[in-house]
């Protein structure tokens, strides 16, 4: 038995890292925080040195793997009693005589599983902006040159799509949406209405995961409201993309769903740069290249970009 266990799950880019923050500084000594993070450098909050990603790769069998990467084609495992109660037993050593909270964005796909896994677990959904999870998508893609794994739900129905960065992303928003029926083990949060939560927010909340400190205004000092972005890179990808109904209409889906507007025309081309922001690699001076070279493709536009060329 793991009892009162909580899964902190949601798209990749939804503010479920600090949430899970939150919950286990709200919890204390009496909680272990397990996460899906192999860097733990710079979370020294996660004292485990263990990886949710792993414990599951290890206790089930998937149906398609990447001997590359060394993980899962997809995060969909191949479900069995005998995978289940590995898992089990893996929770179990983990939190001891504590409460366990997990926190693993993938989990969103595997919530069935997790129910008989964590008997009563609740689960705490976390959702954002869809655009503003979809502009950090699209500025990782930007970075990189390639689009970022961690940065997806990855599903069989996603890797049978093109592999274009804004429908991959809202693809994956899609999938949260699906993922998120209505029950009594299920409570969604607009993570931006948690920087300054209501008192009935913080109640409910609370109440909800049999944690009091978190009616305490004070818990919630580590959400940041959110902060100035520009979108110019965002839209004029979306004004370019041949597959523009297919990613607006999963958008759209999502903004629905959580209530979030899904009205792109109207977010702000740029934002004011914050003291100590990247310089030539900022977001805002890929906003104006881009916006001064709309014929080019993002990767063209990302190179020069790097090679210092206005």
């Amino acid at each position: 038995m793991i009892p009162n266990s909580i899964a902190v799950v949601g798209a990749p880019r939804s503010g479920t890292e600090i949430v899970a923050r939150v919950l286990a500084q709200a919890g204390g000594a009496e909680t272990v925080l397990t996460t899906e993070h192999r860097n733990k450098k710079h979370r020294p909050w996660e004292k485990l040195d263990v990886v949710d990603h792993q414990a599951w790769w290890e206790t089930f069998a998937y149906p398609s793997w990447d001997s590359v990467a060394g993980r899962p084609w997809v995060e969909e495992p191949i479900d069995s009693a005998m995978s289940r109660a590995a898992l089990r037993l893996h929770y179990q050593r983990l939190s001891g005589s504590k409460r366990l909270i997990v926190k693993n964005p993938n989990n969103t796909l595997r919530m069935p599983i997790l129910r008989s896994v964590l008997d009563g677990v609740r689960f705490l959904g976390v959702t954002r902006d869809p655009w503003r999870i979809m502009e950090s998508s699209l500025r990782g893609y930007l970075n990189s040159g390639k689009y970022s794994e961690h940065f997806l739900l990855k599903t069989t129905t996603m890797r049978a799509l093109p592999r274009d960065p804004l429908l991959l992303a809202a693809e994956t928003l899609r999938v949260t949406v699906a993922a998120f029926e209505k029950s009594d083990d299920l409570f969604i949060v607009r993570v931006e209405d948690l920087a300054n939560p209501s008192v009935d927010l913080r109640n409910q909340l609370a109440e909800f995961t049999d944690l009091r400190s978190l009616r305490d205004a004070a818990s919630w000092g580590l959400v940041n409201a959110p902060r100035p972005v520009g979108f110019l890179t965002l839209k004029e990808a979306i004004v370019r993309s041949s597959l523009r109904d297919e990613i607006l209409d999963r958008v759209s889906q999502y903004a629905t769903a959580f209530g979030y507007s899904d009205d792109w025309g109207t977010l702000p081309d740029a934002a004011e740069p914050l003291a100590g922001s990247p310089n030539r690699s900022s977001l805002l001076k890929r906003s104006t290249y881009l916006a001064r070279n709309p014929g080019l493709a993002l990767g063209t536009v990302q190179r020069r970009i790097r090679r210092g060329r206005k």
